[in-house]
């Protein structure tokens, strides 16, 4: 009943979640200006906002069971994503 300042230890599964989240977290505020610019511009920039959504699903749940190629494949997609949004907007 208290506040669980202090927890036993955490699950190894734990530790990756909050990696993987601290990663997502990184990532999002690029993305979301993406967007926005992409929405006030006009610019349809759809496919790529939803591929790097795909991408940092599958980039969570690879991080979750520890597969390291396929999570780095995801990251890098993502990254790809972010990059043809930030082109199209020029």
């Amino acid at each position: 009943m208290g506040a669980r300042d202090s927890s036993p230890s955490e699950s190894v599964l734990l530790k990756r979640a909050r990696r993987a989240s601290l990663n997502l977290h990184e990532s999002l505020a690029p993305f979301l200006a993406l967007v926005l610019a992409s929405m006030y511009l006009e610019i349809d920039n759809a496919m790529y906002a939803c591929w790097w959504l795909i991408l940092r699903i599958v980039h969570g749940l690879t991080y979750l069971m520890g597969t390291p190629y396929v999570r780095t494949l995801a990251f890098i997609g993502s990254i790809v994503c972010l990059a043809a949004m930030a082109l199209a907007l020029i």
